[in-house]
């Protein structure tokens, strides 16, 4: 997306987000499945969000090995790595996507 953007990726982050029917709850996101291409902004934005947190980015290394170590990328095995929540990481996601999309404006 750096290299080449999407013209409606603004757009379709803040209708994704607005609309309960348009992403998953991040749970059910990072649970370690395959994801449907309809949901590859949804998982985008997290990992955006995870790399722009002072706090959470600089343990994403970490994180990486305990996925790595455990063969699961499930999040949720993981969230005690960032020293995070799921409630902690939604908040996050959700003003990440105001912030840079307009998502909830």
């Amino acid at each position: 997306l750096r290299f080449h953007p999407q013209a409606d990726l603004a757009d379709l982050v803040a209708k994704g987000v607005a609309n309960p029917k348009m992403h998953q709850p991040l749970n059910k996101l990072c649970a370690g499945d395959r994801l449907p291409l309809t949901l590859y902004w949804q998982a985008m934005t997290v990992w955006e969000t995870l790399l722009a947190s002072e706090t959470w980015s600089p343990r994403l290394g970490d994180l990486f090995r305990a996925i790595r170590d455990t063969g699961s990328s499930d999040l949720g095995r993981h969230l005690t790595v960032l020293g995070a929540t799921w409630d902690e990481l939604i908040a996050a996601w959700q003003a990440h996507c105001a912030e840079k999309y307009g998502a909830g404006k």
